[in-house]
């Protein structure tokens, strides 16, 4: 999905796409994964378009409901 974003090919997420995703993440999220999903979109260079915006607005809100999920806030940054 990430790559998709930053391809142009999903030019907007809503709500039924999250949906689906957090459906799928949030059966085996764990603080790992938090860590990993954090590390990826801390590497997002938003300044290289509006593709790269989007995907770091919408792994955000990813890593967003996962912390809530799973009770566990990332201290990395």
């Amino acid at each position: 999905m990430y790559y998709n974003i930053i391809f142009g090919h999903l030019t907007t997420v809503d709500q039924d796409i999250t949906a689906r995703i957090n459906d799928a993440r949030l059966n085996c999220a764990d603080p790992d994964l938090l860590t990993y999903m954090q590390y990826n979109i801390n590497q997002c260079d938003t300044s290289r378009g509006d593709t790269y915006q989007l995907a770091m607005q919408f792994g955000q809100q990813l890593i967003d409901n996962t912390r809530e999920v799973i009770g566990t806030w990332c201290t990395q940054t």
